[in-house]
């Protein structure tokens, strides 16, 4: 069993396994998150996951002075826990390189559920930069929370999300292209208010299947 096709390529490539059936992670929907207005939102962008190199934090890192220059009225939340990687704390090194707009960043740690929920309900748009990722539950859910979502290109995140009608996808190695996605999002309240919807209806689809 694999939960996503790209995983399953990759075992038929590279551990010539066949038969491989395709069964995605168990996601449960909740109607409270279903249930949350898709506008009005703050001008607030989140982060969901930790703060670690394959979540695509250094590449994230240098977007996010593009996005808030040209948006320095919008906070970015930050949610999940700290990783140590090479003996560099991430969270130090992203504080580091964003010395000027901290007042704009908020760092919460891993949250419970219901304050996740707060989260989600506030911000506009969620950012999923990964490197990589198999079956992303965390995506799901921002999309059935009614948030507007750009997220990495690579993985199985494109078999969640298809490019201009639930999501904006990007190439996660390219901050200019995290930004583009952001600016897209955030240039055109209708269009981020037609993909949230979209991407709501398309999570609820999923789990009728």
């Amino acid at each position: 069993l694999s939960p996503s096709d790209t995983l399953k390529s990759w075992a038929e490539k590279f551990w010539s396994l066949k038969n491989i059936q395709v069964v995605p992670n168990p996601f449960t929907l909740s109607d409270r998150w279903l249930n949350l207005p898709i506008s009005p939102r703050k001008k607030q962008i989140c982060f969901v996951g930790k703060l670690s190199v394959l979540k695509g934090m250094v590449s994230f890192t240098k977007a996010i002075p593009l996005i808030l220059k040209k948006y320095p009225d919008y906070t970015i939340v930050l949610v999940g826990r700290d990783e140590v990687e090479n003996n560099i704390n991430m969270k130090d090194w992203m504080q580091n390189q964003l010395q000027p707009y901290l007042h704009q960043i908020i760092f919460t740690g891993v949250l419970v559920a219901d304050s996740l929920e707060k989260v989600y309900a506030e911000s506009a748009i969620a950012i999923f930069p990964s490197l990589w990722e198999n079956y992303p539950t965390v995506v799901l859910e921002a999309m059935a929370a009614g948030v507007a979502v750009a997220a990495s290109n690579r993985g199985g995140i494109p078999e969640i999300i298809e490019h201009h009608k639930t999501g904006e996808l990007f190439n996660p190695m390219n901050p200019t292209e995290i930004f583009k996605a952001v600016d897209h999002l955030l240039q055109n309240e209708t269009y981020r208010i037609a993909l949230a919807e979209s991407a709501r209806r398309s999570v609820i689809e999923l789990q009728s299947k």
